[in-house]
């Protein structure tokens, strides 16, 4: 009766509820079985009942209350996608990222998880052999998911919890012995790409998505504006590491033998069948080959990056110099990573990147000769 502000009613066996919500009458089914108990618990929580249904029905946005984080955290990405306007790539490994992490908070609401429960999630992360860096990732997007939904999580839980602190692994710079001596023992396009590497400092994900449009040598200049990452071919990760970097007249070698053999056509640096690489992982087989055959223990192919840095700054090469090569954001990065090298004499030496590779001894001085004529490239 629409004289009162609510009503229970039975249609065909099943609970209605109807009254005034927000000024306006609404009626609706609640799929209970219309018995003694159920109508008479009906009666008592018509307005709650009612209020809950209602809420289902409404944008999640717009609901009163908080919804379940699968329910929510799609969706918010999406919207977080379209209006920071995200690339495919960034999208595709935010929606991979947030699978995981409503595997684990998925069936709580969002005003439900606690500190106490994210610092959990992320030791079972670590645990299972994730780093910091992963787990930073993750963060992010959690982080991402609270902020769209602050109309229900008032007080964001991350906030509180620590962030693992990343362990930073040693840095295992070749040193000139090391770095002459590995570049002869590469074979093919590989001694190309390491004298490329070693003598300008480029992250590897940067090289092998260098095309041939990015090479000036009229200007003697390779400009980085891309990079693989995760597979995809993204932009440099910060807006430091999108520049303009010179070539030694090594480099310049290197890079005209690449040229013989690529046509000029595609990426920079092709595999043995003609096809650019998207992962620096595809390198490692070339990589351990080349250390085997020149006696030099194993380590990452981040190395290179380290090397040159590492032997530029050690020759006297000026920081702010070592830094635009690098990308990096500024010069105090360079300084944080790299302080070790400098010596304490402040040499101004760009000239040192032509010698970064000097030999030692009069057998080393000849291999160094011919290795970096144009002849001594192996396209």
């Amino acid at each position: 009766m629409r004289g009162r502000n609510h009503h229970v009613k039975d249609r065909s066996g099943i609970i209605q509820v109807c009254g005034v919500i927000n000024g306006k009458w609404r009626q609706r089914s609640t799929r209970l079985e219309a018995n003694a108990p159920n109508m008479a618990f009906a009666a008592r929580e018509w307005e709650r009942l009612l209020r809950e249904i209602l809420d289902k029905e409404a944008p999640i946005y717009d609901r009163l209350a908080a919804p379940l984080f699968k329910e929510f955290g799609a969706a918010a990405l999406r919207r977080v996608a379209i209006n920071k306007g995200y690339k495919d790539s960034t999208r595709d490994i935010r929606e991979r990222d947030y699978a995981a992490i409503e595997s684990y908070f998925g069936d709580l609401r969002l005003d439900q998880i606690t500190e106490e429960q994210i610092a959990e999630w992320q030791e079972r992360i670590l645990a299972r052999g994730a780093g910091a860096a992963r787990v930073k990732n993750l963060r992010s997007v959690l982080n991402l998911v609270f902020k769209a939904g602050k109309k229900w999580v008032k007080n964001n839980p991350l906030k509180d919890v620590e962030l693992p602190k990343a362990k930073r692994s040693a840095k295992t710079p070749l040193n000139s012995r090391e770095a002459t001596a590995l570049i002869a023992a590469a074979e093919g396009w590989f001694r190309n790409y390491l004298t490329f590497a070693i003598l300008t400092g480029a992250r590897p994900g940067e090289i092998i998505a260098l095309e041939w449009r990015n090479v000036d040598f009229e200007q003697k200049t390779v400009k980085i504006e891309q990079t693989w990452s995760l597979g995809f071919l993204q932009t440099p990760k910060t807006a430091g590491s999108a520049r303009k970097i010179r070539m030694s007249a090594d480099v310049e070698a290197a890079l005209r033998a690449q040229f013989s053999a690529t046509g000029g056509r595609g990426f920079v640096f092709q595999s043995d069948s003609g096809n650019g690489y998207k992962h620096i992982g595809s390198l490692r087989r070339k990589w351990n080959a080349a250390l085997d055959r020149a006696g030099v223990s194993r380590r990452k192919l981040y190395s290179t990056r380290h090397t040159f840095a590492s032997l530029m700054l050690m020759r006297g090469a000026k920081v702010g110099y070592v830094s635009r090569m690098l990308g990096h954001k500024d010069a105090k990065t360079t300084l944080e990573f790299y302080a070790e090298y400098i010596p304490e004499e402040d040499a101004v030496s760009e000239a040192a990147m032509e010698n970064i590779l000097a030999a030692t001894s009069k057998n080393t001085q000849k291999l160094h000769t011919s290795l970096f004529s144009e002849e001594g490239f192996v396209a």
